[in-house]
């Protein structure tokens, strides 16, 4: 029989590889998606090992980035609801197989009466019918319609994450952005995140650049959405992945162990075709999604990750594997950020 290595970290000359590897291409990375600024934070055992920053923050000012560069997440800010409803789920506050009209105390759609079976499940998962995003986007936009029976068929939406989003304010009686903060944000002593646009923010705030490098005019979300408002740095929104397996960091907010385990485990098996490719025992070989996270099963353990893609120009990866206590975030400000997003993971993806 094959002898089972566990899971662990790298060591350090292995980590010191990767950073060399990483200061040595990234730039050249840069160069050839028309990416103007990157900032990566690396996670191991348990803390944040590493952190650094490439090019600029503005394609027009020249503006450097640095390790405090705040980012729009964009949907990697769904995972960071997740956490704020397996709180609740904790307190016997939010019940993730109830529906979630019955916390709105209303009905979200008119006319569309299976609209009412759709769970916090359902919506953590992405089995809620709904398209990502009606015509025009979210609230802004026009009628939202459902595509499939409630719990049938995976298919990733924004709209089901913001479903979602309103029945937990309803629960709570505060607005995401404010909830965030008390539960999460203040006790990790976050100052540089937040689901909505702040003048302390905007000192320190990217600008988003098209596939060609060019800049895009600044979006200033001023309503929380849990799909895609985020503002974070690399470093901070590791600090948050951190609790997969330090759940106690949240002080009186911490999630117990077996909260944790339901929040990542595997609760529907998607296609092949949402594996992340990453070198030696990180190598996917099969792929799942959990509440509100992507899974990768792996010989090292499932690899808890999550992307994102604002059409304001920035994209966003991040993953974590609580059984060694490794991952690592990637924020970049321009549309070829996914190429260059494989690129890394494709060579370090293994941490």
């Amino acid at each position: 029989m094959r002898r089972i290595v566990p899971p662990a970290p790298l060591s350090a000359d292995q980590l010191a590889a990767h950073v060399a590897w990483l200061n040595e291409n990234v730039p050249r990375l840069m160069r050839e998606t028309h990416v103007p600024g990157v900032s990566i934070a690396i996670m191991q055992k348990g803390e944040v090992a590493w952190a650094q920053a490439f090019g600029v923050a503005d394609a027009r000012s020249g503006k450097a980035v640095t390790t405090d560069t705040v980012f729009e997440a964009a949907s990697m800010s769904k995972p960071i609801l997740a956490l704020v409803a397996m709180q609740l789920v904790q307190e016997g506050r939010l019940d993730l197989d109830r529906p979630l009209v019955e916390y709105l105390g209303r009905d979200y759609l008119p006319d569309q009466p299976d609209h009412r079976r759709i769970t916090a499940r359902m919506a953590l998962t992405h089995r809620t019918g709904f398209a990502n995003w009606r015509a025009g986007y979210d609230e802004m936009g026009g009628p939202l319609t459902l595509r499939f029976p409630p719990g049938s068929e995976y298919s990733y939406s924004g709209e089901g994450i913001l479903f979602l989003q309103r029945a937990i304010e309803a629960i709570a009686g505060q607005p995401l952005d404010r909830l965030a903060s008390e539960r999460l944000f203040a006790p990790l002593g976050l100052v540089r995140t937040s689901f909505v646009w702040t003048e302390a923010i905007e000192r320190d705030l990217a600008s988003g650049h098209r596939d060609d490098g060019g800049f895009e005019e600044r979006t200033r979300y001023l309503h929380p959405n849990a799909a895609y408002s985020l503002y974070t740095t690399p470093g901070e929104y590791a600090r948050l992945m951190l609790m997969l397996q330090h759940p106690e960091l949240l002080g009186e907010h911490a999630l117990t162990p077996a909260t944790v385990g339901l929040m990542l485990q595997r609760q529907l098996r998607v296609d092949d075709e949402n594996r992340i490719s990453r070198p030696g025992r990180a190598q996917s070989v099969a792929a799942y999604r959990a509440s509100g996270w992507s899974l990768d099963v792996t010989p090292e353990g499932d690899i808890a990750e999550h992307s994102g893609s604002n059409s304001s120009g920035f994209k966003a990866f991040g993953q974590f594997n609580p059984a060694k206590g490794s991952g690592l975030v990637i924020f970049s400000n321009g549309d070829g950020g996914y190429a260059l997003r494989e690129a890394i993971i494709g060579r370090v993806g293994d941490l």
